[in-house]
């Protein structure tokens, strides 16, 4: 945005000054349209930069799998943002994955709890709070108010369109069925195991294979999958086993 506001400048300058360049009366016009014009590129300029340097950072965390690496990155991206607004509540619940997936889901919890409670309008993001809360929850090992925030989170979801109620059901199925595992004996842990297997977002399936390998445990054996999933990213760090 600096580069682009001084090359602005620079042809403002130009025009006003430079003798014979146009005619006098024209001179102040063409400055100022010089000017909203250096504004707006100026805008797009550093909200393309940002948008590019963004992405890459998230990749650190959901491709090469280093939250070390995220979280130092993207403390000073989610900082300054504007507090209390969506972005600012995104940029954190990031930070919080980073968190988790370094092996310290507890504080993933803070971060995102600090989060919602500025956020100005909660209930825009309130499915998605609840939704996060819980993965943290359970990759802490607090299964028992894991169990209490799935109930939490379906409630958010009431009165919501079909669509959107249906995708939180979806998503949150394999939490629920190792909760149901864990906590009510349910043999049924195919959409866990599916996640664990298939799912496009790489620190879900490290995640579910974690639940897997928990559940897998109680029964006095090893996951095979689970354990070649885990051994694959050794700087995903484990903190309810």
């Amino acid at each position: 945005m600096a580069v682009v506001a001084a090359i602005a400048i620079a042809l403002e300058s130009y025009v006003l000054f430079i003798k014979d360049f146009i005619l006098v009366w024209t001179r102040p016009l063409a400055a100022l349209t010089i000017a909203v014009l250096g504004v707006l590129a100026a805008r797009i300029a550093g909200n393309l930069t940002a948008s590019a340097e963004n992405t890459k950072i998230l990749g650190y965390l959901f491709h090469d799998m280093d939250p070390d690496r995220f979280i130092k990155a993207y403390g000073d991206v989610a900082s300054k943002t504007a507090k209390g607004s969506f972005d600012s509540f995104s940029c954190h619940a990031y930070l919080a994955d980073g968190y988790s997936a370094s092996g310290n889901p507890d504080k993933a919890v803070t971060v995102l709890d600090k989060a919602y409670d500025e956020v100005k309008d909660k209930d825009k993001i309130m499915p998605f709070y609840h939704m996060n809360r819980l993965r943290y929850l359970l990759a802490s090992g607090r299964y028992d108010e894991g169990d209490e925030e799935y109930s939490f989170l379906m409630d958010s979801v009431e009165g919501r369109s079909p669509a959107m109620r249906a995708n939180i059901e979806k998503n949150a199925l394999p939490l629920k069925e190792f909760l149901d595992s864990y906590l009510r004996n349910s043999t049924d842990c195919s959409s866990l195991v599916d996640a664990m297997g298939y799912s496009r977002i790489l620190t879900l399936r490290l995640e579910s294979a974690v639940l897997v390998q928990v559940l897998s445990m109680r029964k006095g054996r090893r996951d095979k999958e689970a354990d070649n999933l885990l051994r694959s990213y050794p700087r995903y760090k484990v903190a309810s086993m």
